[in-house]
């Protein structure tokens, strides 16, 4: 869906010298060092444009810390001719002038390319010929990974994988997609992450309960993927130092990053800047439909960074198949309850506990995993049957006292219980 329909709609501001000016010289974002502007956007925040009004400059703001470039962010109040026309979230726009302004990279030594090496700015030789390198080479071979490791920056390459999983984009990787880099010898190709409205709770495909990993690494090739989309990402996770790297990166981010409390304090900053101007804005759209309404909005992100965690370290672990992921995701987790079709019973236990299908369906081959407080998983087993209306037993008093994570796959689900085992003195 289009956020061109929208009835407030984005617009860019090009700055030229037959207008008068060739650039704006002025401080338009809060802690920026740039002070040169060839042109900005006015948002209307893309498709979260009748949400919240604010994520993807609220999702930049929490990859602030991650090894990717972001675009500053300015919420503005916008008069059109006298006209109150609401509010839109004033960005910098990835360009050509970017770079000049932010990195002293003159515009004409510049490579801007989109998805599978579509050029936007310069040339994509070095970007084609290294996608026909890796298509054609097994990167678990030492001399073949260094040769790419040496074309593309993997410390920012791993982040932005990282942050776009995370967030649970589906809207991604044949779309939203820019890579850059510069003409000096030693440069390499960068990621460029934005235009992040469709995740991070947008809808039932991209909530919390998303397996990212497998639509990262899928090999289909309707929308949202295409042949080349995720290519350089899957041949690269051949190679076992790129997966450790990959996954030693992951535990970071979830424990600091990602943290339910860090996500969520970012999140209610961004509430308290929009509360005082948002019943003007939706008294000249009628979007979002009512203050109550956008209250709602923002809540859903708060349960998205409530949630994720959990749901993301069972979605890694499942993936690589690991008997241990160093995170511990039960600090700040909802109790058991939360989830309807499987109920957890007694809890806390001895360990002798039970799940009860409250669904409408059987359950056919789940798969239960339980993970200690250090990421280390004491339990594992497979296809497991559980009839609607049903139990399953689990008889597991040789676990320690402690608290733990019952991470349950069924039907296509992935669901997590926190379990707290007592030594009944």
């Amino acid at each position: 869906y289009s956020s061109a329909s929208y009835p407030q709609k984005s617009f860019n501001v090009y700055f030229r010298k037959e207008y008068g000016m060739s650039k704006i010289e002025y401080p338009v974002f809060n802690n920026s060092q740039v002070e040169k502007y060839k042109r900005l956007i006015f948002r209307n925040s893309g498709n979260d444009f009748i949400y919240s009004h604010f994520k993807d400059a609220m999702l930049q703001n929490i990859m602030s810390t991650m090894d990717l470039e972001k675009q500053d962010f300015q919420p503005t109040i916008v008069f059109i001719n006298g006209e109150y026309w609401g509010i839109h979230n004033l960005r910098e726009k990835y360009d050509k002038y970017y770079f000049k302004y932010k990195y002293g990279i003159d515009e004409d030594d510049v490579n801007i390319l989109g998805i599978c090496g579509g050029i936007e700015e310069g040339d994509n030789t070095d970007y084609t010929d290294l996608l026909i390198f890796v298509e054609e080479n097994d990167l678990s071979i030492d001399e073949n990974y260094s040769f790419v490791s040496n074309e593309i920056d993997l410390n920012n390459f791993i982040d932005f994988q990282i942050a776009e999983i995370y967030f649970a984009n589906y809207d991604w990787p044949c779309n939203n997609y820019k890579i850059w880099k510069g003409n000096k010898p030693n440069s390499k190709w960068r990621f460029l992450i934005y235009d992040l409205d469709s995740s991070f709770n947008y809808d039932e495909i991209s909530s919390y309960s998303s397996k990212s990993m497998e639509h990262a690494t899928s090999i289909e090739n309707d929308w949202p993927h295409c042949e080349c989309s995720n290519l350089l990402f899957r041949r690269l996770l051949m190679n076992d130092d790129f997966e450790e790297q990959f996954l030693n990166k992951f535990v970071d981010h979830l424990s600091n990053t990602f943290s339910v409390d860090r996500v969520t304090s970012i999140i209610n900053e961004f509430e308290l800047l929009y509360s005082n101007e948002i019943q003007e804005h939706i008294d000249r759209w009628d979007y979002p439909s009512t203050v109550e309404n956008w209250g709602n909005e923002v809540a859903l992100l708060r349960s998205f960074a409530n949630e994720r965690p959990c749901y993301m370290a069972g979605n890694i672990i499942s993936f690589f198949n690991l008997s241990e992921f160093n995170f511990d995701c039960t600090e700040g987790i909802m109790t058991s309850g939360h989830n309807n079709d499987l109920l957890l019973f007694p809890n806390p236990s001895l360990g002798n506990f039970s799940l009860y299908n409250n669904s409408t369906t059987d359950i056919e081959k789940g798969k239960a995993s339980i993970i200690n407080s250090i990421g280390q998983v004491v339990y594992t087993q497979h296809d497991i049957f559980i009839s609607k209306n049903q139990y399953f037993h689990f008889n597991l008093n040789n676990l320690t006292e402690g608290i733990y994570l019952l991470i349950f796959e069924y039907n296509n689900n992935i669901t997590n219980q926190k379990i707290i085992i007592t030594s009944g003195s």
